[in-house]
């Protein structure tokens, strides 16, 4: 079950729910809510979207004012 975490991690987790909530821990809480690889592969998609975004802005068309008019 927890197999996947790193010990000292885990121990970490579970130092600081020990002293930020009174309740014992769950198995979630001490694996932690976040953890590194799901870190990495979220930067990397924002950093994907971004460059779509950009590849967006060049490809849109110019807007157009009120009477037709193109926005320089």
């Amino acid at each position: 079950m927890m197999s996947d975490i790193p010990f000292s991690r885990a121990i970490q987790n579970l130092d600081h729910h020990i002293k930020t909530v009174r309740f014992a821990p769950t198995v979630s809480e001490i694996r932690g809510n976040v953890s590194g690889t799901d870190v990495e592969r979220l930067r990397l998609e924002t950093q994907q979207r971004f460059l779509l975004m950009d590849e967006w802005e060049k490809n849109a068309g110019r807007l157009l004012l009120t009477g037709g008019e193109a926005d320089e």
